[in-house]
């Protein structure tokens, strides 16, 4: 009889967790989509010109800018993802598309 009020308490206490972190309301419901996105090929070059100017900013600090930090030598691929965390925590990666598709496509 203890085990099962254990039960229904972290039964219950789950359903409510579930409620406020937003959980239940992040389900995919495929009928909520009603238009088709298009890939095009700007879409392509803008991503393969952010990849690679991200690819070139963690070599360029991991060879010349900050080699070691604390004696410890980071990796270009280590720095590559410190960007690309600070960029989308940032939410720049629109205006750096926006400004790529505007000057050289």
């Amino acid at each position: 009889m203890k085990n099962l009020k254990k039960y229904i308490i972290i039964a219950i206490l789950a359903s409510v967790i579930i409620y406020l972190s937003g959980c239940a309301s992040l389900t995919y419901n495929p009928h909520s989509q009603t238009e088709k996105v298009k890939v095009t090929l700007n879409d392509y070059t803008g991503a393969l010109i952010l990849c690679g100017t991200i690819c070139a900013v963690g070599r360029l600090f991991s060879k010349v800018l900050l080699p070691s930090v604390f004696g410890a030598q980071i990796h270009t691929f280590a720095y590559s993802i410190i960007f690309v965390v600070i960029i989308a925590a940032l939410g720049i990666v629109l205006i750096i598309a926006s400004f790529f598709f505007s000057f050289f496509l």
